[in-house]
Formats: C-alpha cells, sequence, structure tokens
C-alpha cells in the first residue's frame, strides 16, 4: 500500500529510503478525441488536453453521466 505524502514526511530519517514518496498520477477514466477525464484518489477530477470540441463533448457527457462531478481544466 503506497504511503501518503504526510505519512513520508512524518517518517524518521532511518526508514525513508525504504519508503518512496507515493505520486498520484491519476486514472483516465474517459477520453474525448485529445481531451481525457482524469480521476485522482483524493476524489479530484480534472479534464486534460483536447480541443474546444473535445471538451464540449466532455463536458456535455459529464454533465449527464456524472453530474455529481466538480472538473478543473488543465
Amino acid at each position: 500500500m503506497p504511503l501518503g505524502r504526510e505519512t513520508y514526511i512524518a517518517m524518521p530519517m532511518k526508514l525513508r529510503g525504504h519508503f518512496p514518496a507515493f505520486k498520484d498520477d491519476g486514472e483516465v477514466i474517459a477520453s474525448f478525441g485529445q481531451a481525457q477525464l482524469v480521476r485522482y484518489l483524493d476524489g479530484r477530477y480534472e479534464l486534460r488536453g483536447g480541443s474546444k470540441e473535445d471538451r464540449l463533448t466532455a463536458k456535455e457527457w459529464i454533465s449527464m453521466f456524472c453530474h455529481d462531478v466538480v472538473v478543473t481544466e488543465r
């Protein structure tokens, strides 16, 4: 089980070499052309890349099927 950043920071120095810091790259939930909807372990959602049309399609899909999700754009 990966360790969170807070656990890693509070860990004694002698143990830090045995547990590398965990990086959450997110999981791609859906793709719309070049745009990708990504979910992170902390519950955040992000819409990455894509053209204006791809993002518009993604936003329509999100409004119909994931209407309770708040999405940030990158």
